[in-house]
């Protein structure tokens, strides 16, 4: 069948794929992308790049992603019903439908195999893509595969440009560029011209001048913060990161509080899984034959998800938050499509009676396994925590004064909503004086140091971080207000007691 018509079928796909996430996905609402939300509102309010207002401390991970938010929102902020949250779910489905034109785009060229087109609808049917929905991942990830594609078109410029977007996008995304410039002075004996290395430097020094002007640091607080978290153990014993890549870490909250979901995210990653590790097999005893398992693109790509394993599981030990297990979904997919690598499209039959509906049915398939998660996700009410959270928010808002501050451990969707006062944050990520005293497990120093006229805990008090609301100094400084929710997603307002 002509390619021409395979890519205008994948490209279907892909986009069909894209809008049923945009649709289905709305409803998934995590705590940690409210952060982002929060420093967008405030840029687009007029109140500059920071979290609590006068407060200039750097807790995102993404600038790129955080002022693309803020720059929508305020250019089509009347449009009615547009708000941040949405622009974030448009900006990731937007980002998936380039991730998936831009791996077509890189393995189109090199092969007459089927594995160029069924590549991105097989990536974008990774369950491994829910832990990060609102996140900056999906902005991140499209700029690195962008950056690929141009590299394996030999412009090197561009890529280099597109892989300086993506460190913006994502800090991370500097093993990324690593392994990419490593990789080409290993095949191709060839360093960074002076253009490249102008295209990648000159964005990413431009971020790094205004945040030491205007934080006062290079990096944001988040990278020390989270790595303290494992520090103090609030992720368990041993390498918490490997751990959580085997048992269960990618079923993030949304998936653990709705049971009809649960299922049918088990069945694909375990389907994943296993179809990953026959494309593995296959590709070995393939290697030589099948020029697509030889192709640059695919073996960057291995190459950069194996470094980001070794870094995240043994160097750093990070902590086993669902979205950092996300790059490692395009490794994932690309073993998972090795069956499609082989000659005339990968498929037993002679070409004289192969059928040339046989690869758009199979794309359809693909199509239809994609959508099956976003579609059940449709059905599913907002993230509990999140309600919680924002009724919480809420309450405040109509019971305190301007300027009263609160302290919490969950700070980004009641950050988002709550408008009457600072936010202190017991887990450091923009409180950075906590961050030492979480290392030693010092989790209520930040109640005695600032002293916050309310505390936001959950019902009841999770271990560690919120034991100290049954210690008797607590109970003589604190008294309970209010129980916001029920069951497992309940939380407790305390307000400070009168001297």
């Amino acid at each position: 069948m002509p390619k021409r018509y395979l890519n205008v079928v994948s490209t279907a796909g892909i986009l069909v794929v894209a809008l049923c996430m945009l649709y289905g996905y709305q409803n998934i609402q995590s705590d940690d992308c409210y952060i982002f939300y929060s420093y967008a509102k405030n840029i687009a309010e007029g109140h500059g790049y920071v979290f609590n207002a006068g407060e200039r401390v750097n807790a995102t991970t993404s600038p790129l992603y955080t002022l693309l938010l803020a720059l929508s929102y305020r250019v089509f902020r009347f449009l009615p019903g547009l708000t941040i949250p949405l622009l974030g779910h448009i900006i990731g489905a937007v980002s998936l439908f380039f991730a998936g034109v831009f791996l077509m785009r890189s393995f189109r060229t090199k092969t007459d195999s089927l594995f160029p087109w069924a590549l991105p609808l097989i990536f974008l049917a990774n369950p491994a893509l829910l832990g990060a929905i609102g996140m900056e991942l999906f902005l991140a990830m499209a700029l690195a595969t962008g950056c690929l594609a141009f590299y394996n078109g030999n412009r090197r410029r561009t890529a280099a440009l597109f892989c300086a977007l993506a460190v913006l996008g994502r800090i991370d995304m500097l093993l990324f560029a690593g392994v990419l410039v490593a990789y080409d002075l290993i095949r191709y004996r060839r360093l960074p011209t002076i253009g490249m290395a102008a295209a990648f430097v000159l964005p990413i020094a431009a971020w790094l001048i205004f945040s030491w002007v205007y934080f006062g640091n290079l990096l944001p607080s988040t990278v020390a913060a989270k790595l303290a978290q494992t520090e103090a153990g609030l992720w368990g014993e041993g390498p918490v990161f490997l751990k959580g890549l085997f048992s269960g870490a990618l079923l993030c909250d949304r998936v653990s509080s709705n049971r009809e979901i649960v299922p049918i995210v088990l069945l694909l990653l375990i389907a994943g899984a296993i179809a990953a590790a026959a494309g593995f097999l296959l590709a070995l005893t393939r290697l030589r034959t099948w020029p697509v398992l030889r192709h640059p693109i695919l073996q960057l790509i291995l190459l950069w998800n194996v470094a980001y394993i070794i870094v995240y599981g043994i160097v750093i030990d990070a902590p086993a938050y669902s979205w950092y297990y996300t790059p490692l979904a395009l490794g994932m997919s690309l073993l998972m499509t090795v069956p499609f690598a082989g000659p005339r499209d990968g498929l037993p039959a002679r070409p004289a009676t192969r059928s040339p509906l046989v690869p758009v049915g199979i794309l359809f398939a693909l199509v239809v396994v994609a959508v099956i998660l976003p579609l059940a996700n449709a059905r599913m009410p907002v993230t509990p925590r999140h309600e919680t959270h924002r009724q919480a928010a809420e309450w405040l808002n109509a019971n305190v004064a301007d300027g009263t501050s609160v302290g919490a451990n969950d700070i980004g969707v009641f950050r988002f909503y709550y408008e009457k006062g600072p936010i202190i944050d017991g887990g450091g990520l923009v409180t950075p004086d906590v961050i030492d005293h979480l290392r030693r497990c010092d989790y209520s120093w930040y109640i005695r140091q600032y002293q916050p006229a309310y505390l936001m805990f959950i019902h009841p008090p999770r271990s560690l971080v919120e034991t100290m609301a049954r210690e008797d100094w607590f109970q003589s400084e604190y008294a309970m207000e209010t129980t916001i929710g029920r069951h497992n997603n309940a939380v407790s307002i305390w307000k400070r007691r009168d001297p």
